[in-house]
């Protein structure tokens, strides 16, 4: 299993996506603008955990580019359960690296988090 979303670009980030010279910080700023897009995407992996994602951040300092549209960065959370009958609440530290592929044809930024594979079921 691989969550994904597709958002459209912004016109500062289509301007420099192949410049060298501020494609970071426009990127940077595009993903602080769909933070809650993000989350909600991470939130995909922890639904069937009854997980609940809180306190989602962007690690600004580990954005890069891989290519002139291509790149990786890494984001941290919390996932929290609660479990009622007992009425506690545990929170676990976590983080992912997605990649983001830019395509200025569609004008469009493709964010994908991390491939976890799926166990199939077991025979009997």
């Amino acid at each position: 299993m691989q969550e994904s979303i597709t958002l459209k670009t912004t016109e500062s980030l289509g301007a420099v996506a192949h410049q060298e010279d501020g494609r970071t910080l426009a990127i940077t700023e595009f993903l602080h603008q769909h933070q809650s897009a993000l989350q909600s995407m991470i939130e995909g992996y922890w639904f069937s955990k009854k997980g609940s994602v809180v306190d989602l951040a962007i690690d600004d300092a580990s954005i890069r580019f891989q290519t002139a549209a291509n790149g990786i960065f890494v984001v941290k959370y919390k996932v929290s359960y609660f479990f009622a009958c007992d009425d506690i609440t545990t929170d676990n530290r976590e983080s992912m690296i997605c990649s983001f592929h830019i395509d200025l044809d569609n004008q469009t930024v493709m964010i994908a988090g991390e491939n976890q594979p799926e166990r199939t079921p077991d025979e009997f």
